[in-house]
């Protein structure tokens, strides 16, 4: 590049930095490069390039290129006059049945070549004949010059010269105000008041929220390049409900998506204060003729949204829009800076996924200029430097596009989420007063493979107690292991004996129907066998965890007045004093064994009760739960047919025992 040749320098903005360095960091990547393609019928194709080079001349960011190289820091120079390149190729023997996939291919590779990025344009349009006067046209651009917003700016005024070219006739338009005008302003904010809204913002905030739903192992031999498109629409009906909605609770789509992501991802991730980047227009108002000046001016800030389990939706959705509107103020801010005023590590990104919300006319401006029969736009799935890309455009058919990197996800997982973000989009006009934790996610296809519809009138008629349905167990599979603590395994056999001498001599102290034993146990074999022996004396058992406060075990005990506790002699110091019989599974274990091995006669039915489970009590003291032998075998054979359970499968008892999901375990 001569200096002769330069007509103007300025520095970059910091989002222009920012891509600059990605798109070195992996120059082969098509990192930033978005390509488009439209079909043109009846082109004069001289009066279309004569279109194109006017409105190069017109906009010096179009003519602009990026040097790095022995400067202290990048700069964008405007160069004086620069040839717009088109690029022609003959299609018209190629089957028009194939025209799509070969479009498709042309932008995936276009988009690939990538731009060399110290010179100018970075941008290059290609015309493929298909017909005597009708071509596919293919426009490719690199984002360093230019955004979504400017995209049609830049084509009315192409559409504008070419209507008059092709009628023989000139056209003069208003010069607009060049980006470096954009530039000068950025570089006048002060950022200290910005500094003090993020920092308040992201008060807490340390990690990204993770995209947790399955993803592909990355190939050792892959580059990591490879970005992937996924394409949803919206029904027509489903658009038009969400976009009545909107109108009346007065609220933006851009805000119904916003709400709909962050809500998939505090569902993915279990986490109720979740944080993702959201793309934000970043031209500012107080700037005379923004509207119409071409460049690159978005910006990328976070979003965080915390999902409260009381909140309904519209005021949720409400609260949301109110933090845009607080957030436009600060659209300037550079994201480098927001990282170094979060309390997240500087070496991690702030969020692993974005959303776009593009409200621009492309599609309807193309369609005004030369005759175009294609109801959509050609447009290649978009490389960024972050995993998950989602964009989303307004029209009749709300439609979403996830850019993704392949690396992390594949086309199957995508599909997936897709699924669910349309179904949760769907939810907030379908269901305006729910409370946002209990819309749904699953889609119809998801809801008929998890949860087979069930006859509401079906019954499931109980016969058998908990402890006969273990002992008909122990009877088909006598010796298979029944239960693994550490290096202890005890089959079937062996822990149905152990529970019926425990029983016998349970009996023998008065336990039966109707009475309460406590059990005051580490996890061990031995709490399974107490839990049996309990039942099979037809005893119900409540379940103390020794982690929990003295006070509590003392309310627990004084509450079910229960007179016998089985235990462990290392746990005897943590044993309230209150009058209960302590028996010791392990001080007492000889004569429990001198008790008959064989099962006792029934002692409960299915309406007798088996456990007593004290919840935590964080309204009051704690409460117990009572739950019958037919409560928890109804439960069990009403899921059958959802999950399958058989002899194959393995229960890992990870939580409390005097946790009710236990129940299912042991």
């Amino acid at each position: 590049m001569k200096k002769k040749d330069v007509e103007d320098f300025y520095p970059l903005t910091p989002m222009q930095e920012g891509m600059l360095f990605h798109s070195l960091y992996a120059p082969n990547s098509g990192m930033y490069v978005s390509s488009h393609a439209c079909l043109l019928e009846g082109l004069d194709v001289a009066a279309f390039e004569r279109s194109w080079q006017r409105v190069l001349d017109r906009h010096p960011i179009l003519r602009t290129a990026f040097i790095w190289k022995n400067t202290e820091r990048p700069i964008q120079a405007v160069i004086k006059h620069v040839a717009i390149p088109l690029h022609r190729e003959d299609w018209s023997d190629a089957p028009q049945s194939g025209l799509n996939a070969r479009v498709e291919n042309y932008l995936q590779d276009d988009q690939a070549r990538g731009f060399k990025l110290n010179r100018a344009p970075l941008m290059r349009l290609a015309l493929m004949e298909i017909a005597h006067g009708n071509y596919e046209f293919i426009w490719s651009y690199h984002h360093l010059i230019m955004d979504g917003w400017s995209q049609p700016i830049v084509l009315k005024e192409v559409l504008a010269f070419y209507d008059a070219f092709s009628n023989g006739r000139e056209l003069d338009l208003t010069t607009g105000r060049p980006f470096r005008d954009y530039v000068e302003w950025l570089q006048r904010q002060d950022l200290s008041r910005a500094e003090s809204f993020w920092r308040n913002t992201l008060n807490g905030f340390t990690a990204p929220t993770p995209i947790s739903i399955a993803r592909v192992i990355r190939d050792s031999h892959s580059n990591g390049n490879s970005t992937g498109a996924y394409r949803m629409r919206l029904s027509e009906e489903a658009s038009s409900s969400l976009q009545t909605f909107a109108r009346q609770n007065q609220l933006t789509m851009n805000t119904l998506v916003q709400g709909a992501w962050a809500l998939l991802l505090s569902r993915y991730s279990g986490e109720s204060d979740v944080v993702f980047g959201a793309v934000v227009s970043g031209r500012p108002p107080d700037l005379a003729g923004v509207e119409t000046m071409a460049g690159n001016f978005i910006n990328t800030l976070p979003v965080r949204v915390q999902i409260a389990p009381d909140v309904h939706v519209i005021p949720w959705l409400r609260r949301i829009q109110e933090q845009q509107a607080e957030t436009r103020q600060y659209e300037y801010s550079p994201l480098a800076e927001l990282q170094r005023w979060s309390d997240a590590p500087r070496n991690q990104q702030l969020f692993d996924s974005i959303v776009a919300f593009e409200n621009y006319p492309v599609e309807r401006v193309m369609r005004q200029g030369p005759a175009s029969r294609r109801a959509a736009i050609h447009h290649a799935g978009e490389k960024t430097n972050y995993p998950l890309t989602v964009v989303v455009a307004p029209d009749e058919q709300l439609a979403v596009r996830f850019d993704f990197d392949t690396g992390q996800f594949d086309s199957v997982t995508i599909e997936r989420m897709a699924g669910h973000l349309r179904v949760l989009l769907e939810a907030f006009a379908a269901n305006p007063q729910q409370r946002v934790t209990l819309l749904p996610m699953l889609t119809e296809a998801e809801r008929s493979r998890l949860l087979p519809a069930l006859d509401s009138e079906t019954e499931f008629p109980v016969s058998h107690c908990l402890h006969e349905l273990f002992e008909t167990q122990a009877e088909v599979s006598p010796d298979q292991i029944a239960v693994t603590f550490e290096q202890d395994r005890i089959t079937y056999r062996e822990l149905n004996a152990r529970a019926n001498q425990l029983a016998h001599y349970l009996t023998q102290l008065g336990a039966g129907v109707g009475m309460l034993v406590a059990l005051y146990l580490d996890r061990s074999v031995e709490m399974v066998v107490a839990i049996l022996g309990v039942l099979k004396a037809g005893a119900a058992y409540v379940p103390l965890d020794p982690a929990y406060p003295k006070q509590r075990i003392a309310f627990a005990l004084e509450d079910t007045g229960v007179s016998l506790l089985l235990s462990q002699q290392s746990l005897a110091d943590g044993i309230p004093d209150v009058p209960v019989r302590v028996i010791s599974l392990d001080t007492d274990r000889e004569v429990i064994a001198q008790q008959s091995s064989h099962n006792l006669p029934s002692q409960a039915d299915v309406d007798n009760l088996a456990y007593v489970i004290y919840t935590s009590g964080s309204t009051g003291n704690p409460k117990g739960v009572m739950i019958t032998h037919g409560n928890v075998v109804r439960l069990f054979e009403s899921t059958q047919a959802w999950f399958r359970f058989d002899a194959t499968d393995v229960w890992t008892l990870f939580h409390s025992y005097s946790f009710d999901f236990s129940v299912g375990a042991l």
